[in-house]
């Protein structure tokens, strides 16, 4: 007789649906985003210059809070396990993660601006206008920082779907901004970008607020941050080089003419819906659920089987409609960008770079389970060196991809990139963290950690 599933497993079952169906709803809107853009002001050297900005403050955004939120997660769960001021301590996190950000904010601006000038010979007023867009995307640093710690609190008391549901309140703010406020030209994205991400940060702390009292910022403790720091910072160096592949993507396209830089982005964000949809789903839930499964069992067997399971039937999931849409990606497009300023060659560039994307996805997908189980074990300082390993191999691949076949060679080079890393993951997490299965998870750490000193 087949055997029930556990309680465990339907709670996790039931949240993972309703924080995937709030992450459909949160992400929806994101989907026309670019569509609306294109379609109001096309690619050409001023959309070049919002995107790359655009993109460095998503960098520090993404590294500082979207990413730390989850690495936060088990920290927060045992803060409320150990009866600790848990809204103390989320203030305390929001503001270490805002000092942190603000000299790679500093450092990553000035750093983009020499290479633009020394490397990419755009013109004076183009130059000029990417400057001015660096400085003015700092606020939304900040509050994409403060957005993630709120949204981190939220998920490890099992509040998935306010999280999940909180990107449609900044999307909707910028679609207004782009429909409504045409005369402002591109300044209209920016405003609309930071009151999309202030109005986002508000609600989840408001929300958060309803749970148990909150600060807003308190200075760090270092005797209660000191573990938080060394996986947080581990983490934030990791996702950090990630985030930096977006980046390197549009500075290494930025030569290729004006208006490349924009459609590369344009494809890299309509591609970014899918995957967020699983980031705010069963991403997230599973990061708390495995996290007190360990706990309960004690040991990392569990956790081992259940993360390949997972990988594999997440690769199926995303197999056919990828498959599918690298198929029938020619109309598709056109019913999209159909109203976008764009030439049919564009379209068509455009149409290419997407589908190499997407052919990547299930690999990408199952490769973001396996990091999930990393920072169940609080390891984040083995996800740092396979990071490394992919921002040299992405730069070795886009130089031998680019001058053959432009965008689409750097399409190309990330899935290639993603099928190595995940390979990686697959490999380290089976034959050295979970190689002690059935062993205390402290002497299994302490196992793992003994073998990534050996190393």
């Amino acid at each position: 007789m087949t055997r029930p599933p556990s309680r465990h497993r339907r709670t996790l079952l039931a949240d993972s649906t309703r924080a995937s169906a709030a992450a459909i709803v949160g992400y929806a809107p994101g989907f026309f985003v670019p569509i609306a853009i294109a379609a109001v002001f096309g690619a050409n050297a001023s959309t070049d210059a919002f995107f790359l900005a655009l993109s460095a403050a998503s960098l520090v955004a993404n590294a500082a809070g979207v990413t730390t939120q989850q690495a936060a997660i088990p920290f927060l769960i045992d803060a409320r396990r150990g009866g600790g001021d848990v809204g103390r301590f989320v203030g305390e996190i929001a503001a270490a993660l805002l000092i942190l950000a603000a000299i790679p904010t500093v450092v990553l601006n000035g750093a983009i601006l020499w290479h633009i000038a020394r490397g990419a010979q755009w013109h004076g007023h183009d130059a000029r206008l990417l400057g001015q867009f660096l400085w003015l995307f700092v606020p939304y640093i900040g509050c994409s920082v403060l957005a993630g710690a709120y949204a981190g609190a939220l998920n490890a008391e099992h509040q998935y779907g306010r999280a999940a549901l909180s990107p449609a309140v900044r999307s909707t703010i910028v679609l207004a901004a782009v429909l409504g406020a045409r005369a402002l030209g591109l300044y209209a994205l920016v405003i609309g970008y930071l009151l999309g991400e202030a109005a986002r940060c508000g609600w989840l702390f408001a929300i958060l607020r309803r749970r148990y009292p909150v600060r807003v910022l308190g200075w760090p403790s270092a005797a209660r941050l000191a573990t938080f720091s060394r996986t947080a910072v581990a983490q934030m160096l990791g996702s950090g080089v990630v985030a930096f592949l977006p980046l390197l993507d549009r500075m290494m396209a930025a030569p290729l003419g004006p208006g490349s830089l924009s459609l590369l982005d344009y494809a890299d964000r309509l591609w970014q819906v899918p995957v967020g949809f699983a980031m705010s789903g069963f991403m997230v839930t599973s990061l708390s659920h495995w996290s007190e499964g360990l706990h309960r069992r004690g040991g990392t067997a569990g956790l081992s089987s259940v993360t390949a399971r997972t990988a594999a039937c997440v690769f199926l999931l995303f197999l056919g409609p990828s498959a599918a849409f690298v198929i029938a990606r020619a109309p598709i497009m056109r019913i999209v960008f159909g109203s976008g300023r764009f030439t049919l060659d564009d379209l068509t560039l455009l149409t290419n770079t997407l589908a190499m994307l997407v052919a990547g996805t299930p690999v990408y997908i199952a490769g973001l389970i396996y990091t999930r189980a990393f920072l169940v074990l609080k390891r984040a300082d083995w996800l740092l060196a396979i990071s490394v390993v992919q921002i040299v191999l992405k730069v070795v691949l886009n130089r031998a991809f680019i001058p053959a076949q432009g965008l689409v060679g750097i399409a190309l080079a990330s899935v290639v990139t993603y099928a190595v890393s995940s390979l990686l993951l697959v490999a380290l997490f089976h034959l050295r963290l979970a190689s002690a299965a059935g062993a205390p998870i402290v002497d299994a750490m302490r196992t793992a950690s003994e073998a990534g000193v050996e190393r």
